[in-house]
This record gives structure tokens, C-alpha cells and sequence, in this order.
């Protein structure tokens, strides 16, 4: 099956504009390279110009909703400070690629970061069962009342 990506990157607003421009273009023409080598069709590119730790970022908002569309089935970026520095916002995000069927790609990151992933989505699927015992709980206690 050939992989359908969406590149995401987020590039520093300092330096000029021509460094900024030199620094975009070399890290998508190093993701395309990483997603040619994988099998990856790479179905569009997004860039933001911050500094901030939000995830209100227009180019990031603009990836979130191709994905909600189904246009991606894995999301690649060329580090994970580049997604979120925040471990709630990156569990956040996580959490939603995982719920539309998405991966998450750090090309050449290593085992370091698959353990990041697996702790991250462990983190969600803990608090998703708590919540459920919790409600059954109360759901319980309602109806021996």
C-alpha cells in the first residue's frame, strides 16, 4: 500500500527572509527525499513562521483538517520540537491523528522516539480506560441508588 503524507514543518521567524526561505526548502527537500525512500506519496506541505508553543498555527490547522478529510495516512516532520514542545499539546495531537488512523513520522529518529510514541499513546489509551471505569461507576452507583 502506498502511503499517502502530509509534511509539516515549522520554521523560526528570524534571520531574513532569504535564510528562512533556505532553511523551508532544505528541510521538505529532505522529507520528500525520506518519504520517496519510504514508498511515501506526499500529498501537500505546511509551514508555519513561529516561535510560539500553540497549536494555533495556521499552517498546522490547515494539516489537521486534511487529515480530518482522509487525505493522509501518515503525517511526517523533521523533528519533534517542531510539532509541539509541550507534552499535553503533543499527546493532544497524537491523540488526534490516532482517532483518523494517522501516523506519526520523525524520519530517522530512532528507537528513542518510537518509545516517545508508544508512551504517548499508553498515556491515552490509560486515561481513556479510567474514564470508562469511572463511568461505569457511577453508572452503577445510580442504579443501586
Amino acid at each position: 500500500m502506498n502511503e499517502r503524507a502530509l509534511i509539516y514543518i515549522r520554521v523560526k521567524p528570524q534571520g531574513t527572509c532569504k535564510a528562512r526561505l533556505a532553511a523551508r526548502q532544505d528541510l521538505e527537500e529532505a522529507l520528500r527525499r525520506a518519504c520517496a525512500e519510504q514508498g511515501r506519496e506526499v500529498n501537500g506541505v505546511f509551514v508555519d513562521e513561529s516561535f510560539g508553543n500553540t497549536l494555533t498555527r495556521p499552517g498546522l490547522g490547515a494539516l489537521r483538517r486534511r487529515v480530518a478529510q482522509g487525505q493522509a495516512n501518515v503525517v511526517v516532520c523533521p523533528e519533534l520540537e517542531q510539532w509541539t514542545t509541550r507534552a499535553g499539546d503533543f499527546l493532544r495531537l497524537l491523540d488526534d491523528l490516532g482517532r483518523q488512523g494517522v501516523q506519526f513520522s520523525i524520519p530517522g529518529a530512532g528507537p528513542a522516539f518510537d518509545k516517545v510514541i508508544q508512551a504517548g499513546r499508553a498515556a491515552i489509551a490509560a486515561f481513556e480506560e479510567y474514564l470508562r471505569a469511572e463511568r461505569q461507576r457511577k453508572k452503577s452507583r445510580s442504579v443501586s441508588e
